[in-house]
C-alpha cells in the first residue's frame, strides 16, 4: 500500500487540528491517481475504480451511508461500504462518478451517479445517488483549486447559478451526509483525492 507522504503539504482547507493524513485500512485504497480533468475526456484510463476520500484523512471515503443516511459517515463505518465509482469527463472539464459497486461487491449502486441539486435559497444541498446520469447538471462536478494529488469538488448546478459550492463533509462522525457548500466553508471537511480500488 502507498499512501504519499507529501499529501499533508498540499495546499487546501482542513479544518483546524486536522492536517495528518491517516493511513487507509489494509483492505482500503492503494494509490493516487490525477483528480478527474479534461484530459482524461471519455476514456476512463486510471479512474475506472476509484473511491473518493478526503484528502487528508484519506481512510474516510464516500459510502453507500453518506448518500443514503442509512449509519456510517464518509467511510467511518467498514471499506465494505465505498462505493467504487468509475469517473468520465468530457472535453468541458465536466464529470461525471458513476457507481460501478462497492467495496464488498454489492450491486446496488452500480450505475448510479453522485449528484447535489442546490438551489439559490441554499436547499437541496445534500448530496445523492441518481440514476440520471449524463447530460444532467445536478450529476456533473469539476475540480477546482486542483493540485496533482486533489482539488476541491464543484458542483456544475450550482457552478451555474453563480455559486461556488464544493463537495463537503461537515464532520466525520457515524451518520453525517455529504453536502455542497461554498468553497473554504470554516470548519468543514472539503478536499477531496481518487484512489485506485
Amino acid at each position: 500500500m502507498v499512501v504519499p507522504a507529501t499529501a499533508a503539504s498540499h495546499h487546501g482547507h482542513h479544518p483546524p487540528g486536522h492536517g495528518a493524513v491517516i493511513a487507509p485500512p489494509p483492505a482500503a485504497v492503494h494509490l493516487w491517481v490525477t483528480p478527474p480533468n479534461a484530459d482524461t475526456k471519455i476514456a476512463c484510463t486510471s479512474l475506472c475504480n476509484t473511491v473518493i476520500c478526503l484528502t487528508y484523512d484519506s481512510g474516510q471515503c464516500i459510502t453507500a451511508q453518506d448518500v443514503e443516511g442509512v449509519i456510517g459517515s464518509i467511510g467511518t463505518i467498514t471499506s465494505t461500504a465505498w462505493i467504487i465509482y468509475q469517473v468520465i469527463t468530457n472535453r468541458k472539464g465536466q464529470s461525471t462518478d458513476k457507481g460501478k459497486d462497492t467495496e464488498g461487491g454489492s450491486e446496488k449502486f452500480e450505475g448510479l451517479c453522485l449528484a447535489a441539486a442546490p438551489n439559490t435559497s441554499d436547499g437541496n444541498d445534500r448530496v445523492y445517488e441518481t440514476s440520471n446520469c449524463f447530460g444532467n447538471k445536478y450529476a456533473s462536478w469539476t475540480c477546482i483549486d486542483r493540485t496533482k494529488t486533489s482539488c476541491h469538488y464543484e458542483s456544475w448546478a450550482a457552478r451555474d447559478e453563480h455559486r461556488n459550492y464544493v463537495l463537503t463533509e461537515l464532520n466525520t462522525r457515524n451518520g453525517a451526509f455529504n453536502y455542497v457548500k461554498p468553497d473554504n466553508t470554516k470548519g468543514t471537511w472539503q478536499r477531496w483525492s481518487w484512489f485506485n480500488a
